[in-house]
């Protein structure tokens, strides 16, 4: 399984691989979510880390607009196209 395979599907050369990243989504060949979402995971840690330190030095407001831009913005991004399997209307 850790062997890439070339196939020719209508007459273009394509690369098999076991996930492809499209605008910063990490998609896996079975259309899993894992490795992208551990992904997230440790992005959106490291900069908790960073924010126990800030919230010494910095006003409240100041640190909303972090979490905001640094932390919610990850988690956020992303979330329409992994759910839209889910949701039923």
């Amino acid at each position: 399984m850790g062997r890439d395979f070339i196939r020719n599907v209508v007459s273009i050369e394509m690369q098999e691989s076991l996930y492809e990243r499209n605008l910063g989504t990490q998609v896996q060949r079975d259309l899993a979510w894992d490795d992208h979402t551990s992904h997230v995971v440790a992005k959106v840690n490291y900069r908790l880390s960073h924010l126990k330190h800030l919230q010494q030095l910095l006003h409240r407001g100041v640190l909303r607009v972090f979490v905001e831009g640094a932390i919610m913005s990850h988690l956020r991004y992303g979330i329409s196209v992994s759910l839209s399997g889910d949701i039923h209307l």
